[in-house]
């Protein structure tokens, strides 16, 4: 049995909706993978799991950033 961690589930869903042709094919074979060819393909390709981890993890903090604070200033009303 092959243990993923929720990054590496984030990380294959994106390559397979927005990766290349290759990226994305790659993903939703990966998600068959059996624990040997896992081991291969993160061999061959972990670096395409690692930056779509990182623009996974972008996108989570782009979306769970506060809304902005008027009273904080550098808005349009005023403040610097």
């Amino acid at each position: 049995m092959i243990t993923r961690t929720k990054d590496d589930i984030e990380a294959l869903e994106l390559m397979q909706q927005c990766g290349g042709h290759f990226v994305s094919n790659l993903a939703r074979a990966w998600v068959f993978a059996d624990a040997e060819n896992d081991l291969r393909l993160r061999l061959a390709f972990g670096h395409y799991l690692d930056e779509y981890k990182a623009l996974a993890q972008k996108a989570k903090n782009r979306t769970s950033a506060p809304a902005h604070d008027p009273t904080r200033g550098g808005g349009i009303e005023g403040g610097t």
